[in-house]
């Protein structure tokens, strides 16, 4: 990490708007981001792709593709990994598929063709776990970074 060895945790929260317009900033700000922590572009280009597909979900299923709503994204740092948890208001996630967000099998042909992009998330990112309280739907992905030698 570019920050020295007792960084304490940074946080930086985005909201965007439900629009499917509105998510390459998040994409962008996230590759940036973590790809500048890792040194290295190639991680930052897959957490792109990880936070996408979460913030895309979001939008298709919380809110059914409807715009006028609050799609949040909370980044989080710390010494050595990067969290990222996307939040909203929408409808949550049924609960025989949240229950499996973190055992849905790894084999591709599995996978139904609506359940892929949690497939994706999942082996991206080094950890992946959804909660629903109080309204509040939330998808929490955590990656460790590791510096290039």
């Amino acid at each position: 990490m570019k920050a020295g060895p007792l960084m304490k945790t940074q946080h930086l929260t985005m909201k965007i708007e439900s629009s499917f317009g509105n998510v390459f900033l998040v994409g962008l700000a996230v590759n940036r981001i973590a790809g500048y922590l890792a040194e290295n572009a190639v991680v930052g280009g897959k957490m792109e792709m990880a936070v996408v597909e979460a913030v895309n979900n979001a939008i298709k299923h919380a809110y059914r593709g409807e715009p006028g709503h609050e799609v949040e994204i909370l980044i989080s740092v710390q010494d050595d990994s990067l969290t990222l948890a996307v939040s909203d208001r929408g409808r949550a996630m049924e609960d025989a598929y949240a229950s499996r967000v973190n055992r849905i099998p790894m084999d591709l042909d599995e996978i139904e063709e609506g359940g892929r992009g949690l497939l994706l998330i999942r082996k991206i990112m080094d950890s992946v776990e959804y909660c629903s309280e109080e309204g509040r739907n939330s998808l929490l992905m955590k990656k460790a970074l590791k510096r290039q030698p």
